[in-house]
């Protein structure tokens, strides 16, 4: 009779549970709205603010890293697309002057692989 091995039947519950939980509280966000309006739900941002508009750019989405960029309009209260980053990154740096706003820093890949180029991105909403 084959011995029965606990940790081997632990560990593929601990792998099942990491792939469902996960897909499970994104859905769960979707039908709660609770992003309602933003086309890419993410996480592990920074934003910045220019005028009367907050910007969000890159992140963590589901199972990937984003490129996408979005505005929030205080006034409106909606969401608009704005130019996506040159490539995907997550945990990106974010700050606004009176005219552009600017993006530097944080990781291609989501096991935290450093951007080697650390470019400085900047978005001129005027133009």
């Amino acid at each position: 009779m084959p011995k029965k091995h606990p940790m081997k039947r632990f560990l593929l519950i601990v792998i099942i549970l990491l792939l469902i939980v996960p897909v499970g509280l994104f859905l769960w966000r979707l039908v709660a709205g609770l992003n309602e309006g933003m086309n890419y739900p993410r996480s592990e941002i920074h934003a910045a603010v220019l005028g009367d508009e907050i910007y969000v750019a890159g992140g963590i989405g589901l199972f990937r890293v984003l490129d996408a960029c979005e505005r929030y309009d205080l006034t409106t209260q909606s969401w608009q697309a704005c130019p996506p980053l040159p490539r995907p990154l997550h945990h990106v740096a974010m700050a606004a002057d009176e005219n552009r706003v600017y993006a530097s820093g944080g990781y291609v890949a989501l096991p935290f692989e450093q951007d080697q180029d650390a470019a400085l991105f900047a978005h001129d909403p005027g133009s």
